[in-house]
């Protein structure tokens, strides 16, 4: 039997104006910022922490958006992961800065984001921080 390891992760949605912020791994997959909660941090500081570590944006919490949960293998262990995830938004987009694990971040239009974006759970988040933010536009 496999070991199970259960992760608790948070990121962001982050908008300026009607632009998204997204990261390009190394492998290539276009991905949103997030990662692990470390102890004594709440889901919403995590998420800040976690974009402002992976992109150089300086963002703020909008709105809990809600949690994704998904399972994969990786070093011999099956890993359950759930990700609180956060509208934000930012009003200086120009820190842009990738961390060492990513090949590329940037803002872009929505829909090019929705395009880009490797994770079809990726893109309903998207449309779902989208739809929180202008109610009477579709995505």
């Amino acid at each position: 039997m496999t070991p199970e390891l259960r992760e608790s992760c948070s990121g962001g949605v982050v908008f300026h104006n009607g632009s998204v912020l997204i990261l390009q791994k190394h492998k290539g997959d276009w991905v949103l910022p997030k990662g692990h909660i470390e102890l004594g941090e709440s889901a919403t500081e995590t998420a800040l922490r976690e974009v402002l570590e992976e992109t150089g944006i300086q963002a703020r919490a909008l709105a809990p958006l809600r949690q994704t949960r998904y399972r994969f293998h990786s070093n011999g262990f099956a890993r359950d992961k759930t990700v609180s995830w956060f509208l934000m938004e930012t009003d200086d987009p120009s820190s842009l800065c990738p961390e060492r694990y990513f090949r590329r971040v940037q803002f872009v239009p929505l829909a090019e984001a929705l395009r880009l974006l490797t994770f079809a759970s990726d893109r309903g988040l998207l449309a779902a921080a989208q739809q929180l933010r202008e109610p009477n536009v579709a995505p």
